[in-house]
């Protein structure tokens, strides 16, 4: 980072199958960092509507404001081959990415907490699993409000939160 911080991601799936993202500043041990995990069909959804799950890590308590680089990260799916963060009059940032590692599911019995019945024939509709891959994109400091892009394998492109 332009800061001179070294950033490192973190992934990991639950016995329970929830998948976890995060990030640190290296050296810092992974439960260090900051984290986020999720799993059946809220993961699912989200990766098949908007194609990623993204999260900020500053590796501060929260509620603090970074004051020098900070990261993105989170999950993708697996047909993601280029995420990137952009803003208009700034210089891209490209994010990295792991190579496909782990399938997210979710399961008919999670559709019993759905009290809507067309929320509920919605998600029936959703596949039952999902491949991933990890993304961490570092930023440097002062750069903020940026949008994501992704680029599938196929070659188009999903802009999550437009």
């Amino acid at each position: 980072a332009a800061d001179g911080a070294r950033w490192r991601a973190i992934g990991f799936k639950t016995r329970d199958g929830a998948v976890c993202a995060g990030s640190a500043k290296a050296p810092a041990p992974p439960y260090r960092g900051d984290l986020t995990c999720g799993g059946g069909f809220g993961v699912v959804g989200a990766l098949v509507e908007r194609g990623m799950i993204s999260e900020l890590g500053t590796g501060l308590p929260d509620g603090q404001r970074p004051t020098g680089s900070y990261t993105i990260f989170g999950h993708v799916r697996a047909d993601v081959r280029k995420v990137v963060f952009s803003r208009r009059g700034t210089r891209p940032i490209l994010a990295e990415l792991s190579p496909p590692w782990t399938t997210v599911r979710w399961h008919e019995g999670e559709l019993r907490s759905v009290v809507s019945p067309r929320l509920r024939r919605r998600l029936r509709r959703l596949p039952r699993t999902v491949h991933i891959r990890l993304f961490m994109a570092v930023i440097p400091p002062g750069k903020h409000g940026l949008q994501p892009r992704l680029e599938l394998e196929d070659g188009r492109v999903v802009m999550p939160f437009r």
